[in-house]
């Protein structure tokens, strides 16, 4: 898939942000014991490309190797666990360089009943920036999350709730990303998601979320440790003409809520709050 995304960090130099995207990636899954194992193994690519000269330099490549399992222990629980190991590279660097990001969890998904599931995963992560020193991350990550479905859910597997299942989901997680903005950024996030089939036609999906976005000290720009606050929301609609076919669209938005900015060669300050909406139109085929 390839796609266009224009943000900015704020003040006048928004249009100077934008970028496009493309990402591609696919799985191999074994699938062993008529479904009580399955273990996944993929890859993943990104890659960002500004269009001003100004921040070409920030334009990166980022290849993940993946793996994901599941092991049904019990009819309605199921061990899961979640390890990805990253290579990000800025083949024009100026103040950015490589890292390696590391994370790996595992953790427990379960039925409490025919309509209540839980998952809960913990892990570690590390961002190992190169060449050293650099500020790295290296804490605890995790997800956990309380779903309940609006209608029965047909099977006490706990992996096998899909799209076609209503639900209302409350969770919160924490995790870290490389940041444009010195090294990375640590995110928590609270967040509650409704998903709704129509008529076995119509998808509908409201997510909505907020937390810190927390910044460590950035040496080159002469800033301490600091924390924005993120929001964010989106709307998904898909109609499926038949089981195997379905168009969808998809809205977005986010801000971040920040008090600070910097200031390079005397220049106007650029202040890091910003909001953005982004808009997709897209079709699935369900093989």
């Amino acid at each position: 898939a390839v796609g266009w995304l224009g943000q900015g960090l704020g003040g006048d130099q928004q249009t100077q942000h934008q970028r496009e995207q493309a990402d591609a990636g696919g799985d191999v899954v074994f699938t062993p014991g008529a479904g009580l194992l399955d273990w996944r193994l993929g890859y993943q690519f990104s890659g960002t490309f500004f269009e001003s000269g100004k921040f070409t330099q920030l334009s990166n490549l980022n290849n993940q190797i993946e793996t994901r399992g599941r092991w049904r222990f019990l009819p309605r629980t199921a061990l899961i666990n979640d390890a990805r190991f990253g290579f990000i590279t800025y083949p024009n660097p100026t103040g950015k360089t490589a890292s390696h990001p590391m994370r790996a969890m595992i953790g427990v998904s379960g039925l409490v009943t025919s309509a209540f599931s839980v998952q809960a995963m913990v892990g570690w992560g590390a961002s190992f920036y190169t060449p050293k020193p650099q500020e790295d991350f290296n804490s605890v990550i995790g997800r956990a999350e309380v779903k309940w479905f609006l209608n029965t859910a047909p099977s006490t597997d706990p992996g096998a709730a899909s799209s076609s299942l209503s639900s209302l989901s409350v969770g919160f997680s924490r995790d870290f990303f490389d940041s444009y903005i010195g090294t990375y950024v640590e995110r928590d996030r609270g967040y509650v998601d409704l998903s709704y089939f129509f008529a076995g036609r119509f998808l509908l999906v409201v997510d909505a979320g907020a937390g810190p976005m927390v910044y460590p000290k950035i040496d080159a720009l002469k800033l301490n440790a600091f924390a924005d606050i993120r929001v964010d929301a989106s709307l998904f609609g898909e109609y499926r003409f038949k089981d195997t076919f379905g168009i969808n669209a998809n809205v977005r938005y986010g801000q971040n809520f920040s008090g600070t900015s910097i200031t390079i060669n005397n220049s106007t300050p650029d202040f890091f709050k910003w909001n953005q909406i982004e808009a997709y139109l897209g079709f699935r085929w369900f093989v």
